[in-house]
């Protein structure tokens, strides 16, 4: 990590017992430690923190991504439906166009004259023409 020899640390374990001493180095030594387990622990929490924080970047920019997708589609659909809503306009036009050609004209009926044929008439005629036949 500190890329420090084994001849380096022994250098300076040396200096650090002439200094402190036999008495106190040891308890040196122990804090020493702790605050470096502390510094690592609170390096390694942070190195997670920042991967996290990466990877909801990342995972944002995807989202943002595929959102910006999603509205294009959308787009696209609502100019293809708005397509389809003028033709199927058009189809209905033409449709009423073509059953107001062709519908049937409705007539008004009109009352119609009797015929000259009607059953008083042919009963005296078969009455008449029975009387030729036996006068003859």
């Amino acid at each position: 990590m500190f890329n420090i020899s084994f001849g380096e640390l022994l250098l300076f374990a040396t200096i650090a017992l002439l200094v402190l001493g036999p008495e106190r180095l040891p308890h040196t030594l122990k804090s020493v430690l702790i605050k470096y387990r502390k510094i690592k622990t609170q390096l390694n929490k942070l190195q997670t923190d920042f991967e996290r924080e990466l990877e909801l970047i990342e995972l944002k920019q995807v989202m943002q991504e595929e959102l910006a997708k999603i509205k294009n589609m959308e787009d696209q659909l609502k100019i293809q439906l708005e397509k389809m809503q003028s033709e199927i306009n058009e189809l209905h036009d033409y449709s009423e166009n073509i059953s107001n050609k062709f519908s049937p004209k409705i007539y008004a009926l009109q009352p119609c004259p009797s015929p000259p044929f009607t059953v008083p008439y042919l009963a005296t005629r078969q009455i008449d023409l029975i009387m030729e036949g036996i006068a003859a």
